[in-house]
This record gives structure tokens, sequence and C-alpha cells, in this order.
């Protein structure tokens, strides 16, 4: 209900390197060797999401891309090795819509696409979600699904007192408005199960060999910092590794099988 294609045209531009798309105040620049969005803009603004979309937790080498006009939009395939394969799809007015899907395959932290944006632009988020606090593969109850007005935080659990914590795994996610410094990213998913990983938190200090903890309190994140992902890292305590809390605190197990995911970004108002 909330995606609504416009009646702007759609324009492009392209040389060697970048395929430049426009429509209404949007313009979204992609790397044709890369396949990976360079910058945005919106009405002349510039908005800093960059560096994906990538796949993350296993290994996804971009092959080609392919692009051309569609009904009422404008389609860039993204082919990767491993079978794995991502569709843009530009519509009239700014819109953009990402059908990915991926077959991952044995023991994984993660998995999932994964972006880049600058943390140090963001002032917070109202995310619709499993929340208000993040959550863990082996932590997934206490949160409740609703509205959230999240205020940008740099709490480290058990470290720092603000809460609940702005940056982690979000689970149940269903859409997000990062409040930033530029301008507002929207992003709202289509598909159902999907984890949201709204930025990396800070590794906790008191991990420190110095201080004799034997545990694992810092799992590990993607390498982008706005991820959305089928499965997510599992947390151990102070005092022992996560694979030890039992089976939920294993890692992700995937077969081979086809996983798939559908995505709206809306840049600006």
């Amino acid at each position: 209900r909330t995606v609504k294609a416009g009646q702007d045209n759609i324009l492009t531009i392209e040389n060697d390197s970048l395929l430049i798309i426009s429509s209404g105040k949007t313009e979204v620049t992609f790397n044709k060797r890369t396949g990976l969005i360079l910058k945005v803009r919106n009405g002349g603004k510039e908005i800093s999401l960059n560096n994906g979309m990538r796949f993350t937790g296993f290994s996804a080498a971009f092959k080609e891309m392919k692009h051309n006009y569609g009904d009422n939009s404008y389609v860039v395939d993204l082919y990767y090795d491993n079978t794995a394969h991502a569709t843009w799809t530009i519509l009239r007015g700014g819109w953009m819509k990402l059908d990915y899907n991926y077959a991952p395959q044995g023991i994984l932290d993660y998995a999932g696409i994964t972006f880049s944006y600058p943390e140090n632009r963001v002032t917070g988020a109202v995310l619709l979600a499993n929340g208000p606090y993040h959550v863990w593969k082996n932590r997934l109850r206490g949160v409740i699904f609703g509205l959230y007005d999240k205020k940008y935080n740099n709490t480290i659990t058990g470290q720092s007192w603000e809460y609940p914590e702005f940056k982690g795994y979000y689970s149940n996610f269903y859409a997000v408005e990062i409040q930033t410094k530029e301008l507002p990213l929207t992003i709202i998913s289509a598909t159902s199960d999907l984890f949201l990983h709204l930025f990396t938190p800070e590794a906790a200090r008191f991990s420190s060999a110095k201080t004799g903890v034997r545990g694992e309190v810092n799992p590990p994140f993607p390498s982008g910092n706005i991820s959305f992902l089928h499965g997510i890292s599992p947390i151990g305590t102070k005092f022992t590794r996560a694979e030890a809390e039992g089976p939920q605190s294993r890692k992700n197990i995937f077969t081979g099988e086809s996983l798939s995911g559908t995505l709206y970004f809306r840049f600006g108002e």
C-alpha cells in the first residue's frame, strides 16, 4: 500500500563503467563492472548509501550486469557465481524494488545481503519489526512486534546504559525509515521472516583477554552495516562460547536450498 509508482519518465545515461538511472527527483548510479550502487541523489541532495547490494556470509562473486526498459520501469539484472542473482526494478517516481535469490550451503554465521551507510550521519530510525530490543539467534524471546521510534545510541550491552540499544539484529522485519543528517532512507520488506542488521555494536571492552573472560560476547556481523538476512549469529556469555549453550546457539546450517527476498527502497521524502 505504501509503494506507489508515479508518472515521471525514466531516463538513463550510460558509459563504459557507469549506468545512471533517474525518475522524478531520484537518481541512482550503478557501477557496471561490480554491480554496486555508487551513489544516490534526491532533488540534487546526496544519500550516502553505497557498496551494495552485496551477498554476505558466503562467496558470491559478481559476474555481469544486464539492463533494459521494462513495463513502466527500468530493470537491472545482476548475475553472480554460485547461482546467486538480483534484479533492481526502478519504478516511475523513484521507488526501487530489489528481488534477490541465493542458495547458501554449509555452516555459516549469517547469510543474506548487505549495504553500507556512514554511521556518523545517522540520527535514528522508525522501525516496524520485533522490538524494542535487538536479538541474537539464540536470544529471540522477549521482544514484541510493533512500531518503534529509536534514537541513535552507541550502547554496548552490559557496559553502557542507554537502553534499548539502537544497533544490532532485529527479527520479523517489515519496514524501517533510517533518519539521517542527509535525507531519510525508507526500506520495506515484502518477504516474511527476514532479520534486519541495523549497524554493528562496538565490541565490549570487558571481553579483553586481560580480564580472563573465556566466552564470546562479540559475535560476527556482516561487513556492511545495513543488512537483510535469513540467518544471524548466536551469542555466548562472558564464560562460555555460543556453541556450548545448546542447539539453538549453534551456527546456521544451510543445505543449498534456494532463498529469496523482495525489498522496496525510497530515497528521501
